[in-house]
């Protein structure tokens, strides 16, 4: 009488088994001081917007954190391993999109080129620098005479020969010039263009 052999047990399985009771074992003990790494999923986020090179990368970047997030959410079996795991996937997120909406809501209009315009603006601040004989003044409201340079800036910095200040300038003051506007200079010691 032939007879067959059972198949030799998985060791996988129960390794597996052991491994995850001892991952929820230690995130049981250490449940008080989960809530302590919302910060670093939020900083890791933060940190990966200035560290990754263009918008795609960072939608890629917030993409994946939500998608592991989600994976971490469907897999889990009432563990806590798979709720931390989505946690910290929606915590990165949340950095990145926080600091990407930041920097979306202090953008402004930049010049490309350099532009010589004609525009009326009213004086917000007059710095006198004597050293260069020159008064910088920050005008805002402005309203060109003209074709305004596209895109057209919200306020500029215009230096203005001390011979040549009107007697008197003070923030608030309304005046008309013609300008060469510059683009700003590309941050100091940056090697790429963002």
């Amino acid at each position: 009488m032939a007879t067959t052999a059972a198949p030799a047990p998985s060791t996988y399985a129960p390794a597996l088994q052991t491994a995850r009771a001892r991952l929820e074992s230690w995130l049981e003990a250490e449940r008080d001081q989960l809530p302590l790494w919302l910060p670093v999923g939020l900083g890791a986020g933060i940190a990966a917007w200035f560290v990754l090179p263009d918008p795609i990368a960072w939608q890629a970047a917030f993409f994946g954190a939500l998608a592991v997030a989600l994976c971490a959410l469907a897999i889990t079996r009432g563990g806590r391993a798979g709720v931390v795991v989505a946690i910290g996937g929606t915590a990165f997120a949340a950095g990145l999109a926080l600091v990407w909406l930041r920097a979306e809501m202090a953008a402004a209009p930049v010049l490309t080129r350099p532009t010589i315009a004609r525009l009326t603006a009213r004086v917000e601040a007059v710095n006198t620098l004597p050293a260069r004989d020159l008064v910088r003044l920050r005008l805002g409201d402005l309203r060109w005479l003209g074709r305004a340079p596209a895109p057209a800036p919200i306020h500029v910095r215009v230096n203005v020969p001390d011979k040549d200040v009107p007697e008197g300038l003070l923030p608030g003051a309304t005046i008309r010039l013609r300008v060469r506007l510059m683009p700003p200079p590309p941050p100091a010691g940056c090697s790429r263009r963002l």
